[in-house]
């Protein structure tokens, strides 16, 4: 049932996203439509997996039980979903080129999601694929640089 929750919780936040897209100018609007689309089919395909499990259970066993997560889930997942609230403020003041390896440098060493030099890696190209697309590409207005 959790599980089914967060694809319900995920197909809410991306149509979300999609309406805030429609004012956007068309080229503008194209990345965040895809995504939102990709989102939106992952979240499905999660739900007929879903369903496809329940159909496996046997008699007896309760296929709607919401099960509590272990706690240090909750902590992992508190600390990450503080990370991007920190982000998203973080880019307003002191710019995007310095808040988002920040962001992926912590959130990926917290996580301890592969070896430093990859995590390094990864945030700078990830820093720099966003900037071209976003800056250069789809000629968006984010702040780069702390406001003085």
């Amino acid at each position: 049932m959790t599980r089914l929750l967060v694809a319900l919780a995920a197909i809410i936040i991306a149509l979300i996203f999609r309406n805030e897209a429609a004012g956007y100018p068309r080229v503008a609007a194209q990345l965040p439509k895809l995504i939102t689309s990709v989102m939106i089919g992952l979240a499905l395909l999660a739900i007929v997996q879903q369903l496809l499990a329940w159909r496996q259970v046997t008699d007896g066993a309760s296929r709607y039980a919401l099960t509590m997560p272990s706690w240090p889930r909750i902590r992992d997942g508190s600390v990450f979903v503080a990370l991007i609230i920190l982000y998203a403020w973080a880019i307003t003041s002191i710019g995007y080129l310095i808040a988002t390896p920040a962001f992926l440098l912590s959130s990926l060493f917290i996580a301890r999601a592969t070896k430093p030099w990859i995590i390094l890696l990864t945030a700078a190209i990830v820093t720099l694929a966003i900037w071209v697309i976003f800056v250069n590409f789809l000629r968006l207005p984010i702040p780069l640089f702390p406001r003085i």
